[in-house]
């Protein structure tokens, strides 16, 4: 029975590179899963490694196992890249430009659009009744400048003086002219069909930047094909959105209406349209539709869906952003609380104590040199199937949380552990070993290129004050190096080494109790 899964946190680069570290280990061990449940920063790591493996038919090889985290950390600096300083100059200032065109150019034109149509159909339905409370015909007259009253109390009644639209006004130091009023209905007129392509391109900006750099081809389109594609826009897609995608009963969907469906779920246009002219779904069963957010996560590990298969043993590899040592199990115990109310389990230590004491003893309060770089406790699933009367317990399952340490503060003892690779790993992208000293940490300094880099204690200060410092290295701005890549990647490793996690998910040994 399938019953064994590993969980990637989130964290952003930071948790790709530790996962990334974890699955070499696992990879080169054999060790074998049946579920794998990432978040946010973790799913870089399964994501990429995914792909990779359906790209050698599914077939595990030392070979292309070693090119693909080569790439990955060639790769680690996704949306800037300054480990060419030419090249990174050029990415920013690409990147500053697509951050102010997604920002400030498309929300003009997405709302923009719809402005000057707005006050066409104002002018066309009230402008009249507007106007003609500001045509005061009847207004005494009296010389100009002979009392103060007429020069601080009558100026309103120059508006009516001569007939105005409620556009006519200078806007950003342009003058109104009727041929520009109407040039601008137009332009209007396209934005608005142009809207959805350019709500698809602001949330797609950075993959599609990222995808860009990584083959660049070039596209050629004639006019004709774009005035089709509009001509087809404006007809097809209307049709479609206005077609039935179900009825009231139960009997199959007709052909038609499976159509519609497809295309409702598929298509962006279609759905615009539809939310657009308010198409109301009839039928017990609307168009299935997954939104996908990297926000309003339950929790950080992922853990939870493992937790609902009731599995029998899953390591955790926490990447996510660790304040302080206090801090180390504050996202767990929050998992387990969620988990206490969705899903019924009980967690208990791995001594049978209670588990937030002993994971405070164990895990988070130990001095410096001392510190675990994990934590095992167990969990107890219980019945939840509404037709039983009672809560059974049906089983136990084993838990396996693996972090980062610093190494002045990690357990020191690292005989034995090196890299499995037959022959090594070249020591000029990974190291000797998989063991860190504070001096490789120490100097990762900043963010955006390796000659940021340092070993001066002035510059470590202000670095730590801006950027963090491992094994809390801040993801917030999403700029890495290769080297720091490394140092993730190697403690990933040897966290893995250290906690026995291969042995772990065999269910090679056993609890002590």
């Amino acid at each position: 029975m399938s019953d064994v899964g590993v969980a990637f946190s989130g964290g952003g680069i930071r948790s790709a590179a530790l996962t990334s570290g974890v699955l070499r280990r696992l990879l080169e061990s054999g060790a074998e899963f049946d579920y794998l449940s990432c978040v946010s920063g973790g799913g870089f790591t399964a994501a990429a490694f995914l792909d990779w493996k359906h790209r050698n038919i599914g077939k595990n090889d030392r070979e292309w196992h070693k090119k693909f985290f080569e790439h990955m950390r060639s790769r680690v600096g996704y949306l800037c890249s300054w480990e060419r300083p030419l090249q990174g100059i050029l990415d920013s200032i690409i990147l500053v430009f697509l951050l102010l065109i997604v920002n400030l150019l498309i929300p003009c034109i997405i709302y923009g659009a719809g402005a000057i149509p707005s006050a066409f159909v104002i002018d066309y339905v009230f402008g009249v009744v507007m106007r003609k409370g500001f045509n005061c015909t009847d207004v005494p007259q009296i010389s100009r400048g002979l009392n103060i009253t007429e020069r601080h109390c009558t100026r309103q009644f120059e508006i009516g003086q001569p007939e105005w639209r409620v556009y006519e006004t200078s806007v950003m130091g342009i003058v109104y002219e009727e041929q520009l009023f109407y040039t601008l209905l137009l332009i209007s007129g396209f934005c608005l069909w142009i809207t959805p392509f350019i709500g698809m391109f602001s949330t797609t900006a950075g993959f599609t930047y990222y995808n860009y750099e990584i083959r660049a081809e070039g596209v050629v389109i004639a006019e004709g094909v774009v005035i089709a594609f509009f001509v087809v826009y404006l007809v097809i897609f209307f049709g479609i959105a206005m077609l039935p995608t179900g009825h009231g009963d139960a009997s199959p969907y007709s052909y038609l209406e499976s159509f519609a469906r497809w295309c409702h779920a598929h298509l962006y246009h279609v759905r615009m349209l539809r939310e657009f002219f308010q198409v109301d779904h009839v039928g017990p069963s609307p168009p299935a539709l997954l939104s996908l957010s990297d926000g309003g996560r339950l929790e950080k590990f992922g853990l939870l869906p493992l937790l609902k298969k009731r599995l029998k043993r899953i390591l955790i590899v926490d990447g996510s952003y660790i304040r302080s040592d206090e801090d180390y199990a504050k996202q767990i115990l929050r998992s387990m609380d969620q988990a206490r109310k969705d899903l019924n389990c009980e967690f208990l230590g791995n001594y049978g104590r209670d588990v937030k004491q002993e994971m405070r003893e164990k895990y988070v309060d130990l001095s410096q040199g001392n510190q675990p770089r994990s934590y095992r406790f167990r969990v107890q699933y219980d019945d939840r199937e509404q037709h039983n009367e009672g809560n059974e317990r049906v089983r136990e399952g084993e838990i396996m949380i693996i972090a980062p340490r610093h190494p002045n503060d990690g357990v020191r003892d690292s005989a034995g552990i090196t890299w499995k690779e037959p022959g090594g790993l070249d020591t000029s992208l990974w190291g000797n070993s998989p063991v860190l000293n504070k001096e490789d940490v120490d100097q990762l300094t900043f963010c955006c290129c390796k000659c940021c880099h340092s070993s001066s204690k002035v510059l470590q200060g202000i670095s730590e004050k801006l950027c963090m410092r491992f094994p809390r290295t801040t993801t917030v701005n999403q700029f890495f190096t290769s080297s720091h890549f490394t140092a993730y990647h190697r403690e990933g490793y040897r966290a893995c080494v250290e906690s026995d996690a291969v042995a772990f998910l065999r269910g090679s040994d056993a609890y002590v109790v």
